[in-house]
């Protein structure tokens, strides 16, 4: 007997993928239907303005042991810094999709004492307190319509 979560092929039903008969969705066939959801809507809505810039995924995946794993998973990638803080490796999929592993930089990433410099910075010594003006704004926003709502607004007007 099924429990209805089983698949051998995914199918589109009501806006969700969902199996049709076999085994289990993993998260990861999950996580990839619902990339594919995301592709077909822009397909499917050219109308719709895609994201501007890059849109990254970023996964932490545990301690250094895994920097080999994931680096082989990702083929050629490309490895840098975030900041002082954390490696990162990159697979960039086009030219708007990246994926990002990343690891605190004390986790993966041996220090290394190369050498000293001297470096000058501001200091604060103290804070004072002033009283300025400012601007107290309010948002008003456009109110979004539901699509029947749109439909009956769009009748009214075209009715008067």
């Amino acid at each position: 007997m099924s429990d209805g979560n089983e698949i051998v092929e995914t199918q589109v039903v009501d806006g969700e993928y969902v199996g049709v008969a076999g085994k289990p969705l993993t998260v990861h066939e999950r996580f990839a239907a619902n990339l594919r959801m995301l592709a077909d809507w822009y397909e499917a809505h050219p109308e719709i303005e895609i994201p501007a810039g890059e849109i990254a995924f970023y996964i932490f995946p545990g301690g250094e042991e895994n920097v080999p794993k994931v680096a082989h998973a990702m083929g050629k990638a490309r490895k840098g810094t975030i900041g002082d803080a954390y490696f990162k490796l990159e697979r960039f999929f086009g030219d708007k999709l990246i994926l990002r592993a990343c690891w605190t930089r004390e986790a993966v990433c041996k220090r290394k004492v190369i050498g000293q410099r001297t470096v000058e910075r501001e200091v604060p010594v103290g804070y004072r307190t002033e009283k300025t003006t400012e601007d107290v704004v309010e948002w008003e926003c456009p109110k979004v319509m539901a699509p029947r709502e749109l439909a009956e607004a769009a009748e009214q007007a075209g009715g008067e």
